[in-house]
């Protein structure tokens, strides 16, 4: 009986299994996993990325055909970046161009990827690349093929700063922060320093990795470790630094620290007088001079000979002269303005009217101030420091019928600029002016004839005005 039953349910079965192959719908995917054929490979398996080289090739990864996944198949590429550690830290997966079998990174890719990772600048971590060859056009689904390879690396501080780290001859340690520019890679720097030597890092606390001084003083040379030579200065002095990354050059422009020596009954005294512009050694002073004092400029404010002094010939020029030479002496007291070149060994030392504010603005219907008398617009400005220190400028847009003053004291009308002759037209020629209170009773007023933009000039060595439509 037992037997019988063992040989009724084997029947059963086999029908059963009978029938189900007979109706079976087709195999639709395969989850086989291919073998790696692509083997891809990086270029190196430890990289420490460098700001220098940022827009520069740091990694390249390259890899074989994939296996032929057969007929009506096709093989699309991607690659990958992930950290090996933490796999949810992934880059995007970049689609390879047909017929290429190679992916390359710059500094700044992969270092923009581990910034978006958090990962600390200077701290290494292990990397994988990864390529994936995934079967396209075909009517089941295939497993992608996959090659991965592992390589180190150790991001920088992607922040735009640079320092310029100097060591000076009295054994002082600077600091300079440099600025940036409009250009990505390029920093610069003006200031005052002390004889010694200095190099460039983003890095102030330890120096390095660094930029210092290449195959001759305007070239730069980075090193991972700070070692090199670097640039010196013999003398303390005002300098104007420019460096660029991608070109890997420095421009340096020096010019000394300059003094006006004043000498005034047998009585000297030794002042700084600003630089203007470093690269045509320009300087300028503006002060009050005794009747009587005589000047001369030099670049040691202790040993003060020898020194530049007014040229015999011409007076305009400047020439090195030696202890007892004649210097530059100013006939009455006030205020002049002083401008030298070094380069063009230019000279000016002109007396000018004292500004009480040392401004002057423009006030009235005619021009966008209206008739504030405070110093929030319309301001004059002395634009030609280098040839003119005596004229000072305003360019504004003017409307014509209106009036306008030129006020050197806010908020009073008193002391103002007007012209001598009520009426005068200073319009493309200069008028004689005066100061309200001083040589001017009545209260004369600017009537421009014609609307635009105008350029106002004042000169006051000459005490002369003119306007000039653009």
């Amino acid at each position: 009986m037992k037997m019988n039953i063992k040989k009724q349910l084997y029947l059963l079965l086999s029908l059963i299994a009978f029938l189900s192959s007979c109706n079976s719908d087709p195999e639709l995917y395969t989850l086989t996993t291919p073998s790696d054929r692509m083997q891809v490979k990086a270029s190196t398996d430890s990289l420490v990325l460098e700001k220098a080289f940022q827009d520069q090739e740091a990694i390249k990864f390259t890899w074989n055909d994939a296996t032929d996944r057969g007929a009506d198949t096709q093989l699309t590429y991607y690659f990958r970046i992930y950290m090996s550690d933490v796999k949810t830290n992934i880059s995007e997966l970049v689609k390879i161009p047909d017929g290429q079998r190679t992916i390359s990174y710059t500094h700044r890719q992969i270092n923009d990827l581990l910034s978006s990772w958090n990962i600390t600048p200077g701290d290494k971590v292990n990397l994988v690349g990864e390529v994936i060859a995934k079967v396209t056009a075909s009517k089941q689904y295939m497993k992608p093929e996959t090659s991965k390879t592992e390589f180190k690396t150790i991001g920088y501080d992607p922040s735009d700063i640079m320092y310029m780290m100097a060591k000076t001859s009295s054994g002082q340690n600077l600091t300079i922060t440099m600025e940036t520019t409009n250009e990505d890679g390029v920093y610069h720097w003006a200031g005052v320093i002390n004889s010694g030597e200095f190099w460039f890092s983003s890095d102030k606390t330890k120096g390095y990795p660094a930029y210092v001084k290449g195959a001759d003083d305007n070239s730069l040379v980075y090193s991972d470790t700070g070692a090199g030579s670097h640039f010196t200065l013999s003398d303390k002095s005002i300098v104007d630094v420019t460096i660029d990354l991608n070109k890997m050059t420095i421009t340096l422009l020096q010019t000394p620290i300059m003094y006006m020596v004043s000498s005034n009954g047998g009585a000297e005294s030794a002042t700084e007088i600003p630089n203007i512009d470093v690269k045509n050694g320009y300087y300028h002073w503006s002060g009050t001079l005794q009747a009587g004092t005589e000047i001369r400029f030099t670049s040691d404010a202790v040993q003060t000979w020898p020194a530049y002094v007014p040229d015999p010939n011409d007076p305009s020029k400047l020439v090195v002269g030696q202890s007892g030479a004649a210097m530059l002496k100013v006939t009455q007291t006030a205020k002049y303005e002083v401008v030298i070149s070094l380069v063009d060994k230019k000279l000016i030392c002109t007396s000018i009217y004292n500004l009480p504010y040392n401004g002057m603005w423009a006030a009235g219907s005619a021009v966008p101030a209206g008739w504030d008398s405070g110093r929030n617009s319309c301001a004059f400005a002395q634009t030609d420091i280098k040839n003119h220190p005596e004229i000072w400028t305003l360019t504004t847009a003017i409307t014509a019928g209106n009036e306008f003053k030129i006020i050197t004291v806010p908020g009073q009308w008193n002391y103002e600029i007007m012209p001598i002759a009520g009426g005068a037209n200073p319009i493309n020629s200069w008028v004689d002016c005066g100061v309200r209170g001083v040589n001017v009773s009545s209260d004369n007023k600017f009537i421009p004839q014609s609307s635009g933009t105008w350029t106002i000039k004042m000169d006051l060595h000459n005490m002369k005005l003119t306007m000039v439509q653009e």
